[in-house]
């Protein structure tokens, strides 16, 4: 949609008519002549103006009793005083002052017409020009301008310097009062090719209200007749409200087609109380036709609570980039809190329609799709918002920390440095009170991918401590903490981000994941998930650590190095659901799930048919899992689930064509009452290419009442050797009571060699304990490497194209069946992997021990009631009496 453009630049070409322009020189002249005539010491203005009568300076001596004072060093060179900074603009616009000028504010102005600035090269002559207050006070510079006017319009000027100073005592405020929704209305504005200005450590206020997308705000880059308003700098200065009219944006960008606004540096600035109660606001806006632009370490905030009452989905923004066909850097900035220091709270509330209001920290909807944006080391926390927005739309969830491409774009965020939303220790925090009751109603976000033509990187990203309440009436708002959803020719980069202590207390339906990659390929390495809680009654699978739901995706995803565990939802509804570690829809591409971790998932229900399951593979999609961790059955304390939940460590559902190689599983917990098989791996897969192979699937759970199976392994076949199936040199493994080594076409099979009989597989396969070093642990203990002396190190053959385990460690010619490879020589021992950190990317020596030996250790070798051997209705309803 076109963007309405400033007219205001004829405006400023035009607004000083012939007659005009008479009268005002005839009061330059005076003021020059009075100037001059005037016995005032000018070392009674201070250091600043003292030293403005050095070089070429006249002995002119200026009026004491006027606060602008111009010296020069061509044409007249002054000292000269003027009333006010449109007078002293006005003379150097007619070649008055020339050379390298000086303009000291050594007094309060009140302004009465805009302060134009020309090009040099006209009548106007100069090198540079120096605004900066003097005289060891604070000095305002202030009026009321006419609707769509700014206070200082450099119209095509270069070399100024606006300098507040702030030393000596010396400071400057730049002030606007007119509170108008008038196109142009500015405090300052860069109009017709400003170029290579600065203005910095002042405070520049006003009160325009323009729309998001109209030319407005305390600083605004314009429009122009020739080169674009380029290479300009905003720093140290305050931008903020003309008394109690707030703006609706601090600083804004709106150019010209042919000629963007090009290569500003916004830097350092503190940008508040930018607000109004029907209409969205930003802090920092930059539109069509800008491009290369660098926004940092600014800090954005509100000093006061703000509530929306009225507009259509008002939306709150710290900084809003809308421009096609540019690209931006925007790093290190702070969003949030109530002051400068990061302390206090941004407050957004509404009522009316105002309570559909949006919340963006840093909203990209559209940029360049060739040369990426970078987005970098911000900061977005210190945030409490209560909305009801009840949108179905992603786009437009009620809470988006970093939005990106919901037109389109093209991104790096954090592959630099990493940005953080809310925070991982608890420092500050995020609070959204989400009340809608709207169902499917778009989450809280804190990353969300939605650009179209860009394979885009998410990395080293913080978000955590961000809670979800439901006030009065919410019950559907879940929570994403980075949300790809892109296009099936995509491909999405994320790695080594952190999501952690996300707690959601709305009690509905809903759903929360971690990672979320929708419709594009993704490879994700490196990243935690953790600490993760809700409340879901939903059906459906209402938490996963990571989701890949991309079917049609055209090339494949490769998911690696990942931690997931901790997520805990609890259930006071009727529905049953699920609560996955990772979970894949994938295409028929080379996907790999390889070296990740997944521990200490935990349910509270009375449903026993609620599922928690580590790595789920849904039925289409070819990929290969290998050197993967996984334990349930004990939640992130240690303790027992004791309810009798279905648990599997690893699912393969009928359809799938995928290869379980390497794969360390334990599933734990004593003193069940049981009601659903648990496993450590199932797979329903009939007839499709399939190999299982050098895993460890270790079942110890144990029951005290319900006689249903705890099995190691499940397999489905036409018959004994079935078709497409290569299972061998794993050690299957169950040691409780109720324990079973496997289920083959949903009858048990309680020993190895009953289970090699029925399936014709397994040869080479062992049941033995493979004495992992802490599976029963809490989760910052729960180890799966096993000691030196496992019955399981060497105890295979290799496996062409896996040459490393979990840690990254090398296979050795006779590999070890499971994820670890032990015995690997290391010259100084380091920690085994803990559940806030990631596996490493490269090898980790570590300490081994003994492990503890644990009830029922020994292979199951028979039962006492005997297995039932017909087929049931579902394979979760297989018990042993």
């Amino acid at each position: 949609m076109k963007k309405s453009q400033d007219n205001s630049v004829r405006a400023s070409a035009l607004q000083i008519a012939p007659g005009l322009a008479l009268i005002l020189l005839s009061l330059v002249l005076v003021a020059s002549g009075f100037a001059q005539r005037s016995d005032f010491n000018v070392r009674a203005q201070g250091d600043s103006a003292q030293a403005y009568q050095t070089g070429n300076a006249s002995t002119n001596t200026p009026d004491a009793s006027l606060p602008v004072v111009v010296t020069a060093t061509a044409g007249n060179t002054g000292p000269t005083s003027y009333p006010t900074l449109q007078l002293a603009f006005a003379a150097i616009d007619t070649g008055v002052h020339q050379g390298a000028i000086n303009v000291a504010i050594v007094g309060d102005t009140t302004e009465t017409a805009s302060a134009v600035l020309n090009a040099s090269g006209g009548r106007a002559n100069y090198t540079s020009i120096s605004v900066q207050p003097s005289g060891g006070a604070a000095r305002t510079v202030s009026g009321a301008m006419v609707d769509g006017s700014p206070l200082i319009d450099l119209n095509g000027a270069t070399n100024v310097t606006i300098d507040g100073l702030n030393i000596g005592g010396n400071s400057l405020t730049i002030t606007n009062t007119t509170a108008s929704a008038t196109a142009g209305t500015s405090t300052i504005r860069f109009i017709n090719g400003a170029q290579n200005n600065i203005v910095t450590r002042c405070a520049v206020l006003g009160s325009s209200i323009s729309a998001i997308g109209i030319a407005g705000g305390n600083v605004l880059f314009s429009t122009t007749t020739g080169v674009g308003n380029n290479n300009n700098t905003i720093s140290f200065c305050n931008l903020g409200p003309a008394g109690t009219n707030l703006p609706t944006k601090a600083l804004m960008s709106l150019g010209t087609a042919a000629n963007p606004n090009t290569s500003n540096l916004i830097d350092s600035n503190n940008i508040f109380d930018f607000f109004n109660t029907t209409v969205s606001v930003s802090g920092i806006s930059v539109q069509d036709n800008s491009d290369n632009w660098s926004i940092s370490n600014n800090r954005i905030f509100q000093t006061e609570a703000r509530a929306f009452t009225g507009g259509i989905n008002p939306r709150y923004a710290g900084i809003t980039i809308d421009a096609s066909g540019g690209a931006f850097t925007v790093s290190s900035n702070l969003i949030g809190f109530g002051a400068a220091d990061g302390t206090g709270m941004t407050t957004i509330t509404g009522t009316g329609t105002g309570r559909q209001n949006e919340f963006r920290g840093i909203d990209l909807p559209s940029v360049s799709i060739t040369t990426p944006t970078s987005v970098q080391g911000n900061i977005i926390s210190g945030i409490n918002q209560t909305s009801a927005r009840s949108s179905l739309n992603t786009v437009s969830s009620c809470f988006t920390a970093i939005a990106l491409g919901a037109n389109d774009g093209r991104f790096n965020v954090g592959d630099t440095v990493g940005n953080a939303i809310g925070s991982l220790d608890g420092s500050s925090t995020i609070v959204v009170t989400a009340t809608s009751s709207t169902p499917n109603t778009a989450p809280i976000i804190g990353i969300l991918d939605f650009s179209t033509s860009s394979s885009n990187t998410i990395s080293s990203n913080d978000i955590g401590n961000i809670t979800i309440n439901p006030g009065p009436t919410g019950a559907t708002v879940g929570f994403r903490g980075i949300y790809s959803i892109t296009d099936v020719a995509q491909l999405a980069t994320l790695n080594d981000n952190t999501i952690a202590s996300i707690t959601d207390n709305v009690v509905g339906s809903y759903a929360m994941y971690g990672i979320y990659s929708s419709l594009n390929a993704l490879n994700a390495a490196g990243n935690v998930v953790r600490n993760i809680s809700g409340n879901a009654n939903g059906p459906g699978v209402t938490m996963t650590g990571i989701l890949v739901s991309a079917p049609l995706a055209t090339q494949p995803t490769t998911v690696s190095l990942n931690t997931v565990h901790t997520l805990s939802n609890t259930v006071t509804g009727s529905s049953v659901g699920a609560v996955y570690g990772m979970h894949f829809l994938l295409p028929w591409q080379g996907n790999v799930i390889q070296q990740n971790l997944v521990h200490s998932l935990d349910v509270i229900s009375t449903l026993t048919e609620y599922q928690i399951w580590g790595l789920v593979m849904e039925g289409q999609g070819t990929a290969t899992f290998q050197n993967n961790m996984v334990r349930l059955g004990l939640n992130a304390t240690g303790s027992s689930i004791t309810t009798g939940f279905s648990i599997v460590g690893i699912r393969d559902k009928a359809g799938a064509t995928a290869n379980y190689c390497f794969n360390s599983v334990y599933i734990g917990g004593t003193g069940v009452t049981s009601a659903s098989n648990t496993f450590a791996f199932l797979s329903d897969v009939v007839d499709n290419t399939r190999k299982f192979r050098d895993n460890i699937f270790y079942n110890a759970r144990s029951n005290a009442s319900g006689g249903i199976a705890n099995a190691a392994i499940q397999v489905n076949g036409l018959g004994s050797s079935p078709a497409g199936l290569t299972s061998n040199y794993n050690d299957l493994y169950a040691t409780g009571t109720d324990g079973v080594i496997g289920v083959f076409n949903s009858i048990i099979q309680p020993t190895l060699s009953d289970w090699q009989i029925a399936t014709g597989q397994e040869a080479n396969g062992i049941s033995a304990d493979p004495q992992y070093l802490d599976p029963d642990g809490n989760a910052a203990t729960v180890d799966l490497h096993i000691n030196d002396t496992s019955p399981c190190a060497g105890a295979s053959v290799g496996i062409a194209g896996i040459t490393d385990d979990f840690d990254g460690d090398p296979r050795l010619n006779l590999p070890s069946i499971g994820a670890d490879e032990p015995g690997i020589p290391s010259a100084t021992p380091a920690p085994t992997p803990t559940p806030t950190v990631a596996p490493r990317h490269t090898p980790t020596p570590r300490s081994r021990t003994t492990p503890a030996p644990r009830p029922n250790a020994t292979p199951l070798t028979s039962t006492s009631a005997g297995p039932i051997t017909k087929p049931l209705a579902s394979p979760a309803g297989i018990r042993r009496r």
